[in-house]
């Protein structure tokens, strides 16, 4: 393995994280750069773990799913139980341990009702702090000198 600092890596770990179904002779374009150059690199990362799914970013609000509630869990000593039922739960879209006792939940819903009752299924022993304003999601630009550990 070694630590390599190359502009393609940017350039190409930057447009898959705009939009990854982007295809690599699209992205070759933008970048002005040889398609089997750029699809070798991206084989690269791949092999090297860097990178490790392609996914979707869905509008929820599109599919019915109109609320959005992203919060802090203080879980205290069940952590690890509330976390585990927190990821089987049908509305649960992305849960995080926080270092200490905490969550961060992310879950969807198509009613208010869905949301209330998600909220009662909780642990007794919580608090809860709302996000209520998302500023950025995904927006870093990785810099044309980025380090890459292969």
């Amino acid at each position: 393995m070694k630590n390599c600092s190359k502009p393609l890596t940017s350039a190409l770990l930057n447009a898959l994280r705009s939009d990854a179904s982007k295809k690599i002779s699209r992205i070759a374009a933008e970048i002005k750069r040889p398609v089997t150059t750029v699809f070798e690199e991206e084989r690269r990362l791949r092999r090297h773990g860097v990178i490790t799914r392609y996914y979707s970013s869905v509008d929820f609000e599109k599919t019915g799913f109109t609320i959005r509630a992203c919060f802090f869990l203080s879980a205290g000593e069940g952590l690890q139980k509330t976390a585990e039922s927190l990821m089987r739960n049908r509305h649960s879209n992305n849960v995080q341990v926080l270092k200490g006792s905490g969550l961060f939940v992310e879950a969807i819903f198509g009613r208010i009702e869905h949301f209330l009752g998600f909220i009662k299924e909780l642990p007794a022993e919580r608090s809860i702090y709302y996000v209520i304003d998302e500023i950025a999601t995904e927006s870093a630009v990785l810099p044309e000198d980025l380090p890459v550990i292969l």
